[in-house]
């Protein structure tokens, strides 16, 4: 599934907040997504969340679309750090705008 890189931040936001962090669902206002952003929609007619008022929650595809979100999130800053010896703020900064090159295939190679 292809989503623009604002979809994918909102499922890497979700997944920290649900998936780690133990909560029910994504409070969108405490992750500062407003209820009418476009790639929320986007990802709620895709059939990968539902949202009801300022809370989101998974849908089964969204949960694995999130989860290979954040892999590659994961990768990209493994390989800042590791391979490129970028740190703190900056590797962070470069690995956000490097997860969204990686997509299936590439990322099994890193």
């Amino acid at each position: 599934m292809k989503l623009t890189d604002r979809a994918e931040e909102i499922l890497e936001s979700m997944w920290i907040a649900i998936e780690e962090e133990g909560q029910a669902f994504a409070d969108l206002e405490a992750l500062g997504i407003a209820a009418d952003d476009q790639a929320l929609q986007e990802l709620a007619a895709l059939g990968c969340i539902t949202v009801g008022g300022s809370r989101a929650q998974f849908l089964p595809d969204g949960r694995v679309e999130g989860e290979k979100t954040i892999r590659r999130h994961r990768l990209a800053e493994r390989l800042m750090m590791d391979v490129f010896n970028i740190k703190g703020d900056s590797a962070e900064s470069k690995a956000c705008q490097f997860e969204h090159l990686l997509n299936e295939g590439v990322d099994a190679k890193v």
